[in-house]
Parts: C-alpha cells; sequence; structure tokens
C-alpha cells in the first residue's frame, strides 16, 4: 500500500471524528517515507482534512521509515508514543522539523494527528509498556491533546523519576495512580503514592514521581494551550 493509500485510508476510517479533526485555519503537516521517498501532506482547514501528493508547503514535516508506517496501521505501534518527546530536538522512529513555525495552528494539527493515527473506524489504544514511547523520564502513549486538554498513559520502570529536572508546568494536571507505588515530591513536601491514589497539581508547581515499583498512571492536564 501507498502512502498516499494508507493516509486516505485512516481519513475514511475516521470520517465520524471529523468535527474533531478540523481547524479555524489551514495548516499542512507534511509525511516523508525516508526510504521509499514517498511524500504526502495532510491538510487541515475548516472544512475538514485531506491528502494531498508530495509536499505542499507543509508547516512541519515529520519523517519515518515505511516499516514504521505498516507496523502503526497494523496496530504493532503506537504512533503517538513513536512521536512523544520532551522537546522536539530529540531523536524519536518518528522525527519532526517544524518548517514555518509562525503558524499556530500546524502544532495544534499535529496533535490532532494523535487521533488520526490511530487506525480502525473505532478508536482502540492498547496500553502496554512495550508500546509506550520515552518523554519526561516515563513511557508515555499519548490518548488526546485537544483543545487545550492533554491526558496520556504513562508506564515507569522501578527507579525511575518523571519530570527528573523537576519542570513547573503552567497548567493544574491531575495524576491518576493506576498500579505501583513510589513517591511523588511537591512543593509541600513528599507524599507516598499507591494505586487508587488521584493527585490535583496546581499551576507552576513542583511534581516529580519516583517508581519505587513498576508504576502506571493516568496524566490529565486542562488549560494546556
Amino acid at each position: 500500500m501507498t502512502l498516499i493509500e494508507s493516509l486516505r485510508g485512516l481519513l475514511g476510517e475516521a470520517e465520524a471524528y471529523r468535527e474533531l479533526l478540523t481547524l479555524p485555519a489551514e495548516a499542512r503537516i507534511g509525511v516523508r517515507l525516508t526510504d521509499s521517498g514517498e511524500e504526502a501532506t495532510l491538510i487541515f482547514a475548516e472544512n475538514g482534512v485531506k491528502v494531498a501528493e508530495n509536499l505542499e508547503e507543509p508547516d512541519i514535516l515529520l519523517t519515518m521509515e515505511s516499516h514504521t508506517l505498516k507496523h502503526i496501521l497494523d496496530g504493532e505501534s503506537d504512533f503517538a508514543a513513536l512521536i512523544a518527546r520532551s522537546r522536539v530536538s530529540e531523536e524519536r522512529p518518528i522525527g519532526i522539523e517544524l518548517l514555518n513555525p509562525e503558524n499556530r495552528h500546524a502544532i495544534e494539527a499535529l496533535r490532532t494527528t494523535i487521533l488520526l493515527f490511530i487506525p480502525g473506524r473505532i478508536k482502540v489504544k492498547r496500553l502496554r509498556a512495550e508500546l509506550a514511547g520515552e518523554a519526561h523520564g516515563g513511557h508515555p502513549i499519548p490518548l488526546l491533546y485537544w483543545n487545550g486538554v492533554r491526558i496520556a498513559w504513562y508506564h515507569l520502570n522501578r527507579g525511575e523519576i518523571l519530570n527528573p529536572e523537576g519542570e513547573r508546568d503552567p497548567y493544574p494536571q491531575l495524576i491518576v495512580i493506576i498500579r505501583g507505588r513510589g513517591w511523588l515530591r511537591l512543593d509541600e513536601g513528599e507524599l507516598a503514592i499507591e494505586s487508587g491514589l488521584a493527585i490535583y497539581i496546581p499551576p507552576n508547581s513542583l511534581h516529580q514521581l519516583k517508581a519505587e515499583s513498576d508504576v502506571e498512571l493516568l496524566w490529565i492536564a486542562w488549560r494546556a494551550m
């Protein structure tokens, strides 16, 4: 299957989510398969998304190998996990190049590709450590980045630290511990964490989690524009 056929197939399967894939202004995401040389452009606009052959002045360029795309289409890899990173400059199986940083809608278009690249008309994600990416000291599978809301599933191996640099984010967050135990370092001190806890994190607050066992958690942020 060619790149164009693959992207058009994904668009067809995402028809029920058309409203979530629209943007108030045009943004273009280019896709290049580095081994075959195939190129295409996803054009996001008010009336939905369309696929154009070749690269047509993309704002952002995604690069990957053909087998990476095939694994995504077959459900053997997670697109969002392969693209997830703490910083754009980090190397991941799917490369990101910002070609037009002036178009603020391009970043929103990139976030909507998380939904677009889930194959099937019924969207299902497998939350398994071997499918997770690498970012912020842990292993995430992004679930939703839309309209200021961010949701991701995280796996931490024993001894790993989530947010090792102690970054403070300007938006509120919620961490839901699914399983495991460890310590959450906050401005007020340390909090022992275990399965069944939900911890709210205020904006601009220290939040650093150290896993004493393997940990699975759900990370939710809002007003994260």
